[in-house]
């Protein structure tokens, strides 16, 4: 009986394993997956405010700020999702 129980235990165990190894495997995709969708407009974002404090015309930063705005849109909508 004592036998039984234990391979009943360890066959639970076994299986509550494998599940978490599968969360943790869904987890890490997961966490990819939202770090490379927020990679792009987070380096939108530094290179045009990068080019923001480097251009000296007006009609460039006016046209910059317009593209900061979208790609900080853009952060937005990858954060909601």
């Amino acid at each position: 009986a004592l036998a039984k129980l234990v391979e009943e235990k360890t066959e639970d165990l076994s299986s509550t394993n494998e599940e978490l190894v599968r969360h943790n495997n869904e987890l890490r995709q997961f966490s990819y997956t939202v770090s490379h969708n927020m990679r792009a407009p987070v380096a939108r974002l530094l290179g045009l405010t990068d080019l923001l404090n480097r251009s000296k015309s007006d009609h460039d930063r006016s046209e910059i700020a317009s593209m900061i705005l979208k790609s900080s849109r853009e952060l937005d909508e990858v954060l909601k999702d």
